[in-house]
């Protein structure tokens, strides 16, 4: 079950976000067992709870035999509802799912379908809008990267239907970009209703 990580402590979980490393030491401490969170990224450092993205959770090796009963029950107890920190993990992930197909959709853009899939690259990013703030730099690179490629083949297409002779059509092309973006700045300063995760489909 354990793996020795120093002369005197072995590891009884691993593999842990923070706030479930927390958690489990909690639940050792009220047993009267001490334990410690040891960052996987720095096997020779002892780290703070707040630092363990995925940790491992250690005790001393003479209690290893009644750390690993207790945590075993613990495992086997009902699951509490979704911490916060479950919450925001989950809806990072979706946010990114968002902006990985506003992503794709330009770039496919390119191939098949051009223009449409381009507006539907520019709604999906303007849901993401109101959250901003919180993607990770990762996310914010597709999502400037969707919105630069959407720019460039509007204003192509645009142009090239201009110099053939089509204004209106050129004109009516044009528009669609500002009327998305329009309609999702408006969307993104409305205050955003917050559903219990029971109603939640």
């Amino acid at each position: 079950m354990g793996s020795n990580a120093s002369p005197d402590k072995v590891t009884v979980a691993r593999g842990l976000r923070v706030h479930e490393a927390e958690a489990l030491r909690q639940e050792l401490a009220m047993h009267g067992i001490e334990s410690w969170i040891l960052d996987s990224s720095h096997t020779e450092t002892m780290s703070a709870p707040g630092l363990a993205p995925m940790g491992r959770l250690l005790v001393a090796s003479d209690r290893e035999a009644e750390a690993t009963a207790i945590l075993s029950e613990f495992d086997k107890r009902k699951p509490p509802d979704d911490t916060p920190e479950d919450k925001a993990w989950r809806a990072d992930v979706e946010l990114d799912k968002t902006a990985s197909r506003a992503f794709r959709a330009s770039v496919a853009g390119l191939l098949c379908l051009p223009y449409g899939l381009h507006m539907y690259s520019i709604a999906l990013l303007m849901t993401l809008r109101p959250d901003y703030g919180r993607l990770s730099r990762a996310t914010r690179t597709k999502v400037w990267g969707a919105a630069l490629l959407n720019a460039a083949v509007c204003i192509i297409v645009a142009t090239m239907l201009w110099l053939s002779g089509y204004e209106l059509a050129a004109g009516v092309l044009g528009f669609l970009p500002i009327l998305i973006v329009g309609v999702g700045s408006l969307r993104g300063k409305a205050p955003r209703d917050v559903q219990p995760p029971d109603s939640v489909p």
